[in-house]
């Protein structure tokens, strides 16, 4: 993890920490050097959080996944089946925890796999 504090000069008070997972940072130059290109895995969705309301109202017992909100069409996700108002709660086994958490699992995952 890269950890990095920004602070405003005029107002020491003001401040924004952010942690950049090392490994987001790294894999790209290692694709790079290894297959000479990077490579992305892509559904063709665009995915927001499952909040505790969808949860509840999905029978989970707390708010994990990631709801499906668009289908590109052509794409993927459409070609499997995949609808506006789908959850994805798992991919390979793995839980989805949020829309972003499957976002990293998918890009790690090469094209075709």
């Amino acid at each position: 993890m890269v950890r990095c504090t920004v602070k405003k000069p005029q107002s020491p008070q003001w401040n924004t920490q952010l942690t950049v997972p090392l490994v987001d940072r790294t894999y790209p130059m290692e694709e790079l050097i290894g297959k000479g290109r990077v490579v992305r895995g892509y559904l063709g969705v665009l995915i927001g959080d499952v909040d505790a309301d969808m949860a509840d109202a999905l029978g989970l017992d707390k708010a994990y996944g990631a709801m499906v909100q668009e289908v590109v069409k052509g794409e993927a996700a459409e070609k499997a089946g995949v609808k506006a108002g789908d959850v994805v709660l798992e991919v390979n086994g793995e839980k989805i925890e949020d829309a972003s958490h499957l976002q990293r699992l998918i890009a790690g995952i090469d094209p075709g796999e």
